[in-house]
Protein backbone atom coordinates (compact mmCIF):
# COMPACT_ATOMS: atom_id res chain seq x y z
CA UNK A 1 0.00 0.00 0.00
CA UNK A 2 1.29 3.41 -1.13
CA UNK A 3 2.20 6.07 1.08
CA UNK A 4 0.12 8.90 1.22
CA UNK A 5 2.32 11.57 2.55
CA UNK A 6 5.33 10.31 -0.54
CA UNK A 7 1.94 10.55 -3.46
CA UNK A 8 2.55 13.41 -5.67
CA UNK A 9 -0.37 15.92 -5.10
CA UNK A 10 -2.73 16.74 -7.46
CA UNK A 11 -2.31 19.41 -9.68
CA UNK A 12 -4.77 22.05 -9.22
CA UNK A 13 -6.57 23.35 -12.48
CA UNK A 14 -6.84 27.10 -12.85
CA UNK A 15 -9.92 28.78 -13.16
CA UNK A 16 -9.97 29.00 -16.84
CA UNK A 17 -9.60 24.97 -16.69
CA UNK A 18 -12.45 24.98 -14.28
CA UNK A 19 -14.64 26.58 -16.36
CA UNK A 20 -13.57 24.86 -19.37
CA UNK A 21 -14.19 21.88 -17.84
CA UNK A 22 -17.50 22.45 -16.42
CA UNK A 23 -18.52 23.86 -20.18
CA UNK A 24 -18.04 20.68 -21.38
CA UNK A 25 -19.61 18.37 -19.19
CA UNK A 26 -22.86 20.90 -19.25
CA UNK A 27 -22.84 20.50 -23.49
CA UNK A 28 -22.08 16.84 -23.09
CA UNK A 29 -25.12 16.73 -20.73
CA UNK A 30 -27.27 18.54 -23.08
CA UNK A 31 -26.31 16.31 -26.08
CA UNK A 32 -26.92 13.13 -23.99
CA UNK A 33 -30.63 14.94 -23.32
CA UNK A 34 -31.51 15.99 -26.74
CA UNK A 35 -29.04 14.08 -29.22
CA UNK A 36 -31.26 15.70 -32.17
CA UNK A 37 -30.74 19.56 -31.20
CA UNK A 38 -28.25 21.13 -33.70
CA UNK A 39 -27.55 24.41 -32.12
CA UNK A 40 -25.98 22.11 -28.99
CA UNK A 41 -23.91 19.95 -31.39
CA UNK A 42 -22.38 23.21 -32.99
CA UNK A 43 -21.92 24.68 -29.41
CA UNK A 44 -19.93 21.43 -28.68
CA UNK A 45 -17.82 21.94 -31.67
CA UNK A 46 -17.56 25.46 -31.09
CA UNK A 47 -16.14 24.91 -27.77
CA UNK A 48 -13.72 22.12 -28.80
CA UNK A 49 -12.16 25.33 -31.37
CA UNK A 50 -11.28 27.53 -29.09
CA UNK A 51 -10.06 24.49 -26.99
CA UNK A 52 -7.32 24.21 -29.65
CA UNK A 53 -9.30 20.38 -30.33
CA UNK A 54 -9.94 21.48 -34.28
CA UNK A 55 -9.61 17.31 -34.60
CA UNK A 56 -12.31 17.30 -32.20
CA UNK A 57 -13.91 20.07 -33.44
CA UNK A 58 -14.29 18.28 -36.97
CA UNK A 59 -15.87 15.50 -35.83
CA UNK A 60 -18.39 17.27 -34.16
CA UNK A 61 -19.16 19.17 -37.29
CA UNK A 62 -19.05 16.27 -39.48
CA UNK A 63 -21.64 14.51 -37.06
CA UNK A 64 -24.07 17.70 -38.27
CA UNK A 65 -23.77 17.23 -42.25
CA UNK A 66 -23.93 13.37 -41.79
CA UNK A 67 -27.54 14.49 -40.52
CA UNK A 68 -27.92 17.50 -42.18
CA UNK A 69 -26.27 17.79 -45.33
CA UNK A 70 -27.82 21.47 -46.19
CA UNK A 71 -26.95 22.97 -43.07
CA UNK A 72 -25.07 26.22 -43.74
CA UNK A 73 -23.48 26.84 -40.58
CA UNK A 74 -22.05 23.31 -40.10
CA UNK A 75 -20.50 23.90 -44.14
CA UNK A 76 -18.69 26.95 -43.02
CA UNK A 77 -17.88 25.84 -39.49
CA UNK A 78 -16.35 22.87 -40.55
CA UNK A 79 -14.59 24.48 -43.65
CA UNK A 80 -13.10 27.20 -41.56
CA UNK A 81 -10.85 24.22 -39.06
CA UNK A 82 -9.98 22.84 -42.09
CA UNK A 83 -8.91 25.73 -43.81
CA UNK A 84 -5.90 25.30 -41.56
CA UNK A 85 -4.49 22.48 -42.66
CA UNK A 86 -2.89 21.72 -46.10
CA UNK A 87 -3.95 18.33 -46.53
CA UNK A 88 -7.41 19.64 -46.14
CA UNK A 89 -7.59 22.78 -48.31
CA UNK A 90 -9.36 21.35 -51.50
CA UNK A 91 -12.02 19.69 -48.82
CA UNK A 92 -12.53 23.28 -47.36
CA UNK A 93 -12.82 25.13 -50.82
CA UNK A 94 -15.50 22.63 -51.32
CA UNK A 95 -17.72 23.32 -48.05
CA UNK A 96 -17.47 27.13 -48.16
CA UNK A 97 -18.52 27.24 -51.98
CA UNK A 98 -21.16 24.85 -50.79
CA UNK A 99 -22.44 27.07 -47.84
CA UNK A 100 -22.44 30.36 -50.17
CA UNK A 101 -24.60 28.08 -52.68
CA UNK A 102 -26.89 27.64 -49.62
CA UNK A 103 -26.98 31.12 -48.58
CA UNK A 104 -25.12 34.43 -49.67
CA UNK A 105 -25.53 35.83 -46.38
CA UNK A 106 -23.31 33.49 -44.80
CA UNK A 107 -20.79 35.93 -44.83
CA UNK A 108 -17.97 34.10 -42.03
CA UNK A 109 -17.45 31.81 -45.67
CA UNK A 110 -16.36 34.32 -48.12
CA UNK A 111 -12.88 35.44 -46.69
CA UNK A 112 -11.32 32.32 -45.50
CA UNK A 113 -12.46 30.52 -48.85
CA UNK A 114 -10.66 33.54 -51.14
CA UNK A 115 -7.32 33.25 -48.52
CA UNK A 116 -7.90 29.23 -49.62
CA UNK A 117 -8.33 29.76 -53.10
CA UNK A 118 -5.13 31.77 -52.94
CA UNK A 119 -3.06 29.62 -51.22
CA UNK A 120 -4.25 27.13 -54.08
CA UNK A 121 -3.07 29.86 -56.92
CA UNK A 122 -7.10 30.60 -58.30
CA UNK A 123 -6.26 34.62 -57.23
CA UNK A 124 -9.22 35.36 -60.00
CA UNK A 125 -11.30 33.42 -58.28
CA UNK A 126 -10.43 35.07 -55.09
CA UNK A 127 -11.29 38.03 -56.50
CA UNK A 128 -14.65 37.09 -57.19
CA UNK A 129 -15.50 35.42 -54.30
CA UNK A 130 -14.20 38.83 -52.60
CA UNK A 131 -17.08 40.36 -54.74
CA UNK A 132 -19.54 38.19 -54.45
CA UNK A 133 -18.82 38.78 -50.57
CA UNK A 134 -19.03 42.84 -51.00
CA UNK A 135 -22.37 41.98 -52.65
CA UNK A 136 -24.35 40.04 -50.46
CA UNK A 137 -22.81 42.19 -47.49
CA UNK A 138 -22.56 45.84 -49.20
CA UNK A 139 -22.09 47.54 -45.45
CA UNK A 140 -19.23 44.94 -44.42
CA UNK A 141 -16.06 47.01 -43.94
CA UNK A 142 -14.19 43.85 -44.13
CA UNK A 143 -15.47 42.82 -47.57
CA UNK A 144 -14.31 45.98 -49.06
CA UNK A 145 -11.01 46.06 -47.51
CA UNK A 146 -10.01 42.83 -48.63
CA UNK A 147 -11.15 43.18 -52.34
CA UNK A 148 -9.20 46.20 -52.14
CA UNK A 149 -6.81 44.25 -50.93
CA UNK A 150 -7.03 41.61 -53.43
CA UNK A 151 -7.71 43.84 -56.68
CA UNK A 152 -4.84 46.54 -55.54
CA UNK A 153 -7.47 49.20 -56.89
CA UNK A 154 -8.74 51.84 -54.74
CA UNK A 155 -6.69 50.59 -51.76
CA UNK A 156 -7.87 53.49 -48.68
CA UNK A 157 -4.89 55.55 -47.34
CA UNK A 158 -5.60 53.85 -43.80
CA UNK A 159 -7.59 51.46 -42.61
CA UNK A 160 -11.01 52.52 -41.76
CA UNK A 161 -12.15 52.79 -38.07
CA UNK A 162 -15.24 50.03 -38.93
CA UNK A 163 -12.45 47.81 -40.08
CA UNK A 164 -10.00 48.20 -37.31
CA UNK A 165 -12.67 47.37 -35.04
CA UNK A 166 -14.38 44.67 -36.58
CA UNK A 167 -10.80 43.37 -36.68
CA UNK A 168 -9.98 43.60 -32.85
CA UNK A 169 -12.93 43.59 -31.11
CA UNK A 170 -14.12 39.88 -31.26
CA UNK A 171 -11.00 38.49 -31.05
CA UNK A 172 -9.40 40.61 -27.86
CA UNK A 173 -10.01 37.72 -25.44
CA UNK A 174 -7.42 35.33 -26.97
CA UNK A 175 -5.31 38.18 -28.43
CA UNK A 176 -2.25 37.20 -26.57
CA UNK A 177 -2.38 33.71 -26.95
CA UNK A 178 -2.92 33.90 -30.50
CA UNK A 179 0.04 36.59 -30.80
CA UNK A 180 2.50 35.23 -28.63
CA UNK A 181 1.39 31.44 -28.59
CA UNK A 182 0.56 30.68 -32.47
CA UNK A 183 2.35 33.73 -34.66
CA UNK A 184 5.58 34.29 -32.36
CA UNK A 185 4.61 37.56 -31.87
CA UNK A 186 7.90 40.08 -30.21
CA UNK A 187 7.66 43.14 -32.15
CA UNK A 188 6.92 45.49 -28.52
CA UNK A 189 10.44 43.54 -27.54
CA UNK A 190 12.22 44.83 -30.58
CA UNK A 191 11.01 47.58 -31.03
CA UNK A 192 12.27 48.02 -27.36
CA UNK A 193 15.66 46.95 -28.19
CA UNK A 194 16.08 49.12 -31.13
CA UNK A 195 15.13 52.25 -29.14
CA UNK A 196 16.10 51.90 -25.50
CA UNK A 197 20.21 52.77 -26.17
CA UNK A 198 19.07 56.36 -28.37
CA UNK A 199 17.52 57.25 -25.32
CA UNK A 200 19.63 58.94 -22.43
CA UNK A 201 20.00 57.56 -19.31
CA UNK A 202 18.68 60.80 -17.84
CA UNK A 203 14.85 60.20 -19.71
CA UNK A 204 14.52 56.63 -18.67
CA UNK A 205 12.25 56.95 -16.10
CA UNK A 206 10.82 60.32 -16.32
CA UNK A 207 9.24 60.42 -20.36
CA UNK A 208 5.47 61.44 -20.60
CA UNK A 209 4.58 58.72 -23.59
CA UNK A 210 1.85 57.67 -25.63
CA UNK A 211 1.55 53.99 -26.59
CA UNK A 212 -0.12 54.42 -29.83
CA UNK A 213 -3.00 51.52 -30.52
CA UNK A 214 -1.79 49.74 -27.40
CA UNK A 215 -4.31 47.12 -27.68
CA UNK A 216 -4.36 44.35 -24.67
CA UNK A 217 -0.95 46.18 -23.68
CA UNK A 218 1.12 44.10 -24.25
CA UNK A 219 3.92 46.94 -24.66
CA UNK A 220 3.23 48.34 -20.90
CA UNK A 221 5.65 46.30 -19.35
CA UNK A 222 8.13 47.17 -21.53
CA UNK A 223 7.32 51.19 -21.36
CA UNK A 224 6.57 51.39 -17.70
CA UNK A 225 10.31 51.95 -16.62
CA UNK A 226 10.69 54.53 -19.11
CA UNK A 227 7.32 56.31 -18.04
CA UNK A 228 6.77 58.90 -16.20
CA UNK A 229 3.29 58.70 -17.16
CA UNK A 230 1.82 56.23 -19.48
CA UNK A 231 -1.26 56.76 -21.85
CA UNK A 232 -2.35 53.63 -24.10
CA UNK A 233 -4.34 54.94 -27.03
CA UNK A 234 -6.79 52.18 -29.24
CA UNK A 235 -9.77 52.11 -31.80
CA UNK A 236 -11.33 49.32 -29.89
CA UNK A 237 -13.15 48.99 -27.00
CA UNK A 238 -12.70 44.74 -26.39
CA UNK A 239 -8.71 45.80 -26.44
CA UNK A 240 -9.11 48.17 -23.96
CA UNK A 241 -10.90 46.68 -21.47
CA UNK A 242 -8.12 43.76 -21.53
CA UNK A 243 -5.78 46.77 -21.16
CA UNK A 244 -7.93 48.01 -18.31
CA UNK A 245 -7.27 44.40 -17.02
CA UNK A 246 -3.58 43.76 -17.43
CA UNK A 247 -2.88 47.06 -15.90
CA UNK A 248 0.69 49.30 -16.24
CA UNK A 249 -0.96 52.96 -17.65
CA UNK A 250 -1.94 55.61 -15.75
CA UNK A 251 -4.80 56.71 -18.70
CA UNK A 252 -5.94 54.52 -21.49
CA UNK A 253 -8.30 56.57 -23.96
CA UNK A 254 -10.53 54.67 -26.63
CA UNK A 255 -9.90 56.80 -29.88
CA UNK A 256 -8.52 56.92 -33.74
CA UNK A 257 -4.79 57.32 -33.70
CA UNK A 258 -4.82 60.67 -36.16
CA UNK A 259 -8.12 62.10 -34.46
CA UNK A 260 -6.15 61.67 -31.21
CA UNK A 261 -3.00 63.38 -32.30
CA UNK A 262 -5.06 65.72 -33.75
CA UNK A 263 -6.72 66.70 -30.67
CA UNK A 264 -3.81 66.33 -28.20
CA UNK A 265 -2.27 69.01 -31.05
CA UNK A 266 -4.99 71.58 -30.20
CA UNK A 267 -5.18 71.25 -26.42
CA UNK A 268 -1.20 71.57 -26.41
CA UNK A 269 -0.46 68.40 -24.79
CA UNK A 270 2.60 67.22 -25.79
CA UNK A 271 4.77 63.86 -25.46
CA UNK A 272 8.56 62.62 -24.78
CA UNK A 273 7.83 59.11 -26.57
CA UNK A 274 5.43 58.42 -28.94
CA UNK A 275 5.51 54.20 -29.44
CA UNK A 276 3.81 52.09 -31.88
CA UNK A 277 4.38 48.03 -31.98
CA UNK A 278 2.91 47.09 -34.96
CA UNK A 279 -0.04 49.91 -35.30
CA UNK A 280 1.18 51.66 -38.43
CA UNK A 281 0.62 48.21 -40.51
CA UNK A 282 -3.39 49.76 -40.50
CA UNK A 283 -1.84 53.34 -42.52
CA UNK A 284 -0.56 52.85 -46.01
CA UNK A 285 0.14 56.95 -46.21
CA UNK A 286 1.93 58.10 -43.49
CA UNK A 287 2.53 61.43 -44.30
CA UNK A 288 -0.46 63.40 -41.95
CA UNK A 289 -0.14 60.65 -39.09
CA UNK A 290 3.91 61.39 -38.77
CA UNK A 291 3.62 65.37 -39.20
CA UNK A 292 0.92 64.98 -36.15
CA UNK A 293 3.33 62.99 -34.21
CA UNK A 294 6.11 65.51 -34.82
CA UNK A 295 3.75 68.04 -33.52
CA UNK A 296 2.92 66.20 -30.57
CA UNK A 297 6.58 65.44 -29.41
CA UNK A 298 8.73 67.57 -27.09
CA UNK A 299 11.91 68.59 -28.85
CA UNK A 300 14.11 65.99 -28.22
CA UNK A 301 11.22 63.99 -28.08
CA UNK A 302 11.29 60.13 -30.18
CA UNK A 303 8.93 58.60 -32.53
CA UNK A 304 9.89 54.75 -32.51
CA UNK A 305 7.49 52.15 -34.53
CA UNK A 306 7.59 48.86 -36.61
CA UNK A 307 5.37 48.41 -40.30
CA UNK A 308 6.06 45.54 -42.60
CA UNK A 309 8.56 45.73 -44.95
CA UNK A 310 7.84 46.00 -48.90
CA UNK A 311 10.26 44.17 -50.96
CA UNK A 312 11.70 46.00 -53.10
CA UNK A 313 10.21 46.08 -56.99
CA UNK A 314 11.95 43.69 -59.26
CA UNK A 315 11.46 45.98 -62.31
CA UNK A 316 9.57 49.72 -62.29
CA UNK A 317 9.44 52.55 -59.55
CA UNK A 318 10.14 51.75 -56.23
CA UNK A 319 6.66 51.87 -54.58
CA UNK A 320 6.02 53.55 -51.56
CA UNK A 321 3.21 51.49 -49.77
CA UNK A 322 1.05 48.52 -50.73
CA UNK A 323 -2.15 46.76 -48.89
CA UNK A 324 -1.42 43.54 -48.83
CA UNK A 325 -3.25 40.66 -48.90
CA UNK A 326 -3.38 40.27 -45.53
CA UNK A 327 -5.63 43.30 -44.75
CA UNK A 328 -2.46 44.93 -43.32
CA UNK A 329 0.01 47.61 -44.78
CA UNK A 330 3.76 47.27 -46.23
CA UNK A 331 5.77 49.99 -46.34
CA UNK A 332 9.21 50.57 -48.27
CA UNK A 333 12.42 51.43 -46.78
CA UNK A 334 13.17 54.59 -48.78
CA UNK A 335 9.58 56.17 -48.42
CA UNK A 336 9.28 55.64 -44.49
CA UNK A 337 13.22 57.40 -44.11
CA UNK A 338 11.71 60.02 -46.69
CA UNK A 339 8.81 60.81 -45.05
CA UNK A 340 10.64 61.43 -41.98
CA UNK A 341 12.58 63.63 -43.13
CA UNK A 342 10.84 65.72 -44.94
CA UNK A 343 8.26 65.94 -41.56
CA UNK A 344 11.78 67.12 -40.03
CA UNK A 345 12.69 64.03 -37.86
CA UNK A 346 16.48 63.68 -37.22
CA UNK A 347 18.56 61.00 -35.92
CA UNK A 348 16.14 58.24 -38.11
CA UNK A 349 17.86 54.69 -37.19
CA UNK A 350 15.83 51.86 -39.32
CA UNK A 351 16.70 48.15 -38.72
CA UNK A 352 14.60 45.47 -39.98
CA UNK A 353 13.39 42.13 -37.81
CA UNK A 354 11.34 39.08 -37.67
CA UNK A 355 8.66 40.12 -35.91
CA UNK A 356 5.85 37.12 -36.11
CA UNK A 357 5.43 34.17 -38.18
CA UNK A 358 2.40 33.75 -40.47
CA UNK A 359 1.53 30.99 -42.70
CA UNK A 360 4.88 28.65 -41.60
CA UNK A 361 6.64 32.33 -43.05
CA UNK A 362 8.50 34.51 -41.42
CA UNK A 363 7.28 38.30 -41.04
CA UNK A 364 9.62 40.81 -41.80
CA UNK A 365 9.90 44.45 -40.29
CA UNK A 366 11.07 47.93 -40.64
CA UNK A 367 11.83 48.74 -36.99
CA UNK A 368 12.04 52.45 -36.95
CA UNK A 369 13.15 55.30 -34.36
CA UNK A 370 13.30 59.04 -35.05
CA UNK A 371 13.58 62.08 -32.71
CA UNK A 372 12.42 65.35 -33.04
CA UNK A 373 15.08 68.44 -33.16
CA UNK A 374 15.79 70.30 -30.28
Amino acid sequence: MSNPESSPEPTALSPAERYASMRETQLARALVNNPEDVSAWLAMGDFLVGQERNRDAAATYRDVLDRHPDHVAAHCKLGRVLCMYPAFQDEAIELLTRAIALDASATEAYRPLAANLNTKGRREEAIEVLRQWCAAAPDDPMAAHFLAAHTGDSAPDRATDAFVRATFDPTAGKFDHLLRDVLQYRAPEVLHAHLEPMLPAAAKGALNVLDMGCGTGLCAPLLRPLSRRLTGVDLSSAMLTKAREAGGYDALDEAELTAYLDQSNQSGATFDLLFAADTLVYFGRLEKLLAQAFSALTPGGWVAFTVERMAEAVDGPPRDWMLDLTGRYKHGAGYVKRVLAQTGFVSTQVTEAQVRVESNAPVVALVVAAMKPL
